[in-house]
């Protein structure tokens, strides 16, 4: 998303949330910010992930700093995930009846992918792509249950696009005017830890550890 202009550059700000599943287990992985000052002068801002791990039958969870903590710091999962990760893709964060958008005007679509593109009545923003995908129909994470049935397809990536005079700055620059989000498969690049914090979490689970 578009954060702020300086020296005439648009800055803009992504996040990335990861989500890894094992059958009924979750581990979602969460960025924060660890800074550092002393004496009141600032030292470092520096891009952290804690991790989240819980059965999703259940409300509890616990959370872990490193992937090698010990399963001791219980939370109310819900308490972190409604916050930090779109609760969890339970299917409600995105609702089109609320968004004041007119039909779509331009529909692609083949069988195995969809695209609407909406313009906006009034407000911030201009348009709207809405991108569905079937290679995602699987994927246990989603904004809107009623848009991943609307074709049969997963709702997996939303374009907002903002009106230029709104804002009234250079509207040459390139992707500021674009707020985007996204669902899409990635590899790890700590697959092997996290299958063994699945491992370790599904027999602490099944002992009955609470």
């Amino acid at each position: 998303m578009p954060l702020q202009i300086i020296e005439g550059k648009g800055v803009v700000d992504s996040i990335d949330i990861y989500a890894s599943f094992s059958g009924k287990y979750r581990i979602y992985e969460l960025p924060r910010h660890e800074t550092l000052d002393s004496n009141g002068i600032f030292i470092y801002d520096s891009l952290k992930y804690e991790y989240v791990i819980y059965n999703s039958e259940n409300n509890l969870g616990y959370l872990l700093k490193n992937l090698s903590d010990p399963f001791n710091k219980k939370i109310n999962k819900d308490s972190i995930l409604k916050k930090r990760a779109f609760n969890a893709g339970d299917g409600n964060q995105i609702v089109l009846d609320s968004m004041n958008l007119k039909e779509p005007l331009q529909v692609i679509a083949t069988t195995d992918y969809h695209i609407d593109r909406y313009l906006f009545k009034s407000g911030t923003y201009d348009s709207a792509y809405f991108i569905y995908n079937r290679d995602l129909n699987n994927f246990p994470f989603s904004w809107s249950y009623k848009l991943d049935e609307k074709y049969g397809l997963k709702f997996c990536k939303l374009l907002l696009f903002i009106k230029h005079d709104t804002i009234g700055l250079n509207p040459n620059l390139k992707d500021f005017y674009r707020i985007s989000y996204e669902i899409k498969r990635d590899t790890s690049k700590n697959e092997e830890q996290l299958k063994q914090v699945f491992d370790r979490f599904i027999e602490f689970d099944k002992n009955g550890y609470r």
